[in-house]
């Protein structure tokens, strides 16, 4: 069974540190004002998406795809330390 995908969505002022994240694919969305700190974003694929003022410290990122996504003024804190950044 595949993943949902959203295109071209605007996804503003939302919670989700307390309830579910979809796990979905996300083409082309803006994420406004958003609170995904801790939120479980586990096997979601990421794809020439903006983030924009969003709390994302702490997100789990287990198996999650992020392409090509732009993140303004962002809780980042926490966030970094669970990537790792491979440069050729």
């Amino acid at each position: 069974m595949s993943n949902p995908i959203f295109e071209d969505q605007i996804f503003e002022k939302l919670d989700f540190s307390a309830k579910s994240f979809p796990t979905a694919e996300y083409e082309g969305c803006e994420f406004k004002n958003c609170n995904l700190s801790g939120t479980d974003l586990s096997s979601c694929v990421f794809t020439d998406c903006t983030f924009s003022s969003c709390n994302i410290s702490n997100a789990k990122l287990g198996n999650t795809a992020i392409r090509d996504v732009r993140f303004s003024k962002d809780g980042l804190e926490g966030l970094l330390s669970h990537l790792d950044i491979i440069i050729d």
